[in-house]
């Protein structure tokens, strides 16, 4: 046989054998164990870290900023 008609061949089955390692690899995963999930502590209020609060505690505070800066800006354009 010539090379030009081995090499389709030789591709296609090395295509098969990464298909068949890519499906063996999905199916070991069965949990969820392995995730990372990300920390956004440095995102969050002060007043959030404290997990023993209840959110209603601190709701007035994390509001007020952002009120503050909208009718501190609308008072600046009058």
């Amino acid at each position: 046989m010539s090379s030009r008609t081995i090499l389709p061949l030789v591709q296609n089955a090395r295509k098969a054998t990464n298909f068949a390692a890519t499906a063996q690899t999905a199916t070991q995963r069965a949990a969820h164990t392995d995730v990372q999930f990300p920390n956004f502590d440095s995102y969050r209020h002060d007043s959030t870290k404290d997990t023993s609060q209840p959110a209603r505690a601190t709701e007035d505070d994390r509001r007020a900023i952002p009120s503050a800066a909208l009718y501190g800006g609308k008072l600046e354009i009058y």
